[in-house]
């Protein structure tokens, strides 16, 4: 893979935390992720947000489904890491709100590093929906790098 400009594998070297929903929007992170595998970061932190405001009819024995489907890819993901060459792969699958629970993961790991897939959204629908990407980036803060990788980016690695 090209190297993306500007960037080296050295510049991030704490906690990187990949937060996915599972779509090929979140999956192109994965390319630029395995890159950074040089950087030998301290831990990856393979998270999956299940958003309730898309869970909140589900049945508990729907939720029991949910849970079950989405820790098997994250262990899918865990061990695609793995063999990427990173050392210390978790994983964390929480229920809440994605912005703040994505926030609050970076938090918890001192996460030198935030990757997220961006759907594209253009227009007036981004300016009135938003999204997770754009909101954790923003709220993120300066002292932390973030990241986020998404199909609108001309560089696949935005630092803050």
């Amino acid at each position: 893979m090209k190297r993306p400009a500007g960037l080296r594998p050295t510049d991030c070297s704490a906690a990187f935390l990949y937060a996915t929903d599972f779509s090929a929007y979140a999956g192109r992170c994965i390319p630029c992720l395995s890159w950074m595998a040089g950087a030998h970061p301290e831990e990856v932190v393979v998270a999956h947000i299940q958003d309730l405001r898309h869970l909140r009819y589900a049945s508990p024995e729907q939720m029991v489904e949910f849970n079950r489907r989405d820790e098997e890819r994250l262990a899918a993901l865990k061990r695609q890491f793995e063999k990427a060459g990173f050392a210390n792969v978790s994983t964390v699958l929480r229920t809440g709100n994605a912005i703040d629970e994505v926030l609050s993961l970076a938090e918890e790991h001192n996460a030198s590093l935030i990757a997220l897939g961006a759907k594209g959204r253009h227009g007036v629908a981004e300016q009135i929906f938003g999204g997770v990407t754009e909101a954790v980036m923003h709220r993120a803060g300066r002292a932390r790098a973030g990241g986020a990788v998404g199909s609108r980016q001309r560089n696949p690695i935005q630092r803050t």
